[in-house]
């Protein structure tokens, strides 16, 4: 029989998206992959680093974890607001040296597609996290989909958790220039407008899903 993406019309609820506990009593026996989405500097990494490690230490489970703010934030290596006020003729030469890339977004997707086939083409149950701050509905549906795919030619069974770190966009800001892996204006930006509809429109395809909240006042609480 060929692959078909089927929608799920009762994805579960894992009401502190978090919560690794409950959520593998969700899973069971199935392989796990974790697409975390919020805008950059929300705590995506921060929140899968706590998941990971209690994967580890309680399930004695090794994840596999690809950074997508990694892959798109090594292309912007010059402080990004200055690039607003560079000349055309100077910024053009930092283009052609890759010190700025603006379809570095699109290679880092096509990159994490390769990285999830290879993933999962091991012979493994250890989960798959992929932390993702894309707007881009289609970009997650393929990738969701390259996934279920791969799955499938294994005789596998895949459970797909979307988790969605809502953050304030302001704090979120503040967190994106006070860390090193700084990420574009440009794409910040974008994030703000589509990550959350993004996060809907790929949901009926999700076997489970969570929010957390990373508030103002959690912020002061990790200060």
């Amino acid at each position: 029989m060929p692959f078909k993406l089927e929608k799920n019309p009762n994805p579960i609820r894992i009401h502190d998206g978090s919560n690794v506990f409950q959520l593998m009593d969700v899973v069971g026996d199935d392989r796990l992959l974790i697409l975390a989405v919020g805008v950059p500097g929300s705590g995506k990494s921060t929140i899968l680093n706590k998941m990971k490690m209690i994967l580890e230490e309680h399930f004695d489970l090794d994840p596999a974890v690809c950074d997508l703010d990694d892959r798109q934030s090594k292309y912007w290596e010059i402080p990004s607001i200055f690039q607003y006020f560079l000349p055309p003729h100077i910024y053009q030469y930092l283009r052609t040296k890759k010190i700025v890339d603006p379809e570095g977004s699109d290679e880092a997707m096509q990159s994490t597609w390769k990285w999830i086939l290879d993933q999962i083409s091991l012979d493994s149950k250890d989960p798959i996290i992929v932390c993702d701050a894309g707007p881009n509905y289609w970009m997650r549906f393929q990738l969701l989909s390259t996934a279920r795919m791969a799955a499938y030619m294994r005789n596998e069974r895949l459970h797909v958790h979307q988790l969605y770190v809502d953050c304030p966009n302001r704090l979120a800001f503040k967190r994106n220039l006070m860390r090193e892996r700084i990420v574009h204006p440009k794409p910040f930006l974008n994030a703000v407008r589509g990550v959350k509809s993004a996060f809907r429109k790929v949901l009926p395809y999700c076997d489970s899903w969570g929010i957390v909240k990373n508030s103002w006042e959690s912020h002061r609480k990790d200060a």
